[in-house]
């Protein structure tokens, strides 16, 4: 039973690596040409989250490609990508090239992402990278990768597919533009990064609030919600748009505090919550002698103290 169900597991591993390949395989065709995988090839690539900078994913190569595959290679599959990206999430991609020989020091890349995975580059928004990239990328000569690297930030679009590729493309000579995702350049590769997209859910919002709270004092609301893009309050006929808030009550009374949550994509969610302000009594007392036990004991060592050392 169990050499059965390795059989099992393994077969449907291939039938999702052969899925991968085919629909892969329907993106468009490149080709380099002169030195190909020799000057200028890709390699470093980093993926970072640029919200709390933690690295997601590193590669680090001279050549990954072949004349067999006209220099393209895809690194991740529909069962194991390279990374997870969250829909309307922010992320940091860094590069840089390597030459085996004698070389120009700066290199062109172009950087595409199929965001909507209809196998193609040319929506508006999936070029990352622009003509700036050309002959502006760090570029080892023989065989020394080079210390920097050139990085770009974007953000995944709220309407992203469930997973998309990346497309990076390197070249010598050839200046890349917006269409270069597919043709011919000069030197250089063409690496594919598939990367799995996290799918948002409709916000749910929430806050945590004292039952109540003293008139001129500062009061503080915090965000429960860690899934939406943007936030409105509304407290005492006040708006704040930051993530929590902070307001003060003038006068006492039972108000209604709102919020108002949205992601990318524009769903949205709400919560009103009620507090109670209040004029003090009476001033605040001092905490630290609250417990008269404490403070007799305290008393009894210090007497005690004091009558040893005379």
């Amino acid at each position: 039973m169990k050499k059965h169900n390795y059989f099992l597991k393994g077969f449907l591993t291939l039938i999702l690596f052969s899925i991968t390949y085919f629909l892969y395989a329907q993106y468009p065709t490149v080709s380099h040409t002169a030195a190909a995988c020799v000057d200028a090839t890709i390699s470093t690539v980093v993926i970072e989250d640029a919200t709390n900078n933690t690295e997601l994913y590193r590669k680090l190569d001279f050549c990954s490609g072949s004349a067999a595959t006209n220099y393209r290679t895809l690194f991740g599959n529909s069962s194991s990508p390279v990374a997870s990206m969250s829909q309307c999430g922010s992320y940091t991609l860094k590069i840089n090239c390597t030459s085996t020989g004698w070389d120009d020091n700066t290199a062109c890349v172009g950087v595409w992402a199929d965001f909507n995975d209809d196998k193609d580059f040319t929506d508006p928004g999936e070029w990352l990278s622009d003509a700036t990239w050309n002959n502006s990328v760090a570029n080892g000569i023989n065989g020394n990768r080079p210390a920097g690297t050139r990085s770009l930030t974007f953000n995944v679009p709220g309407d992203a597919a469930s997973s998309f590729v990346i497309r990076v493309r390197s070249s010598d000579f050839s200046n890349i533009t917006g269409s270069s995702a597919g043709g011919a350049l000069i030197d250089g590769e063409t690496e594919d990064f598939f990367i799995n997209t996290i799918v948002l859910g409709t916000p749910t919002v929430d806050f945590l609030r004292p039952d109540s709270a003293y008139v001129n004092t500062p009061v503080n609301f915090i965000n429960s919600n860690s899934s939406a893009w943007s936030h409105t309050w509304t407290i005492d006929g006040v708006q704040y748009t930051s993530t929590n808030a902070t307001h003060i009550f003038t006068s006492a009374g039972n108000y209604d505090v709102k919020v108002v949550s949205a992601n990318c994509r524009g769903d949205k969610d709400s919560i009103t919550k009620k507090i109670k302000i209040i004029v003090p009594t009476a001033p605040p007392a001092s905490d630290f002698v609250a417990d008269k036990g404490v403070y007799e004991i305290f008393e009894t060592i210090h007497l005690t103290d004091l009558s040893t050392n005379g």
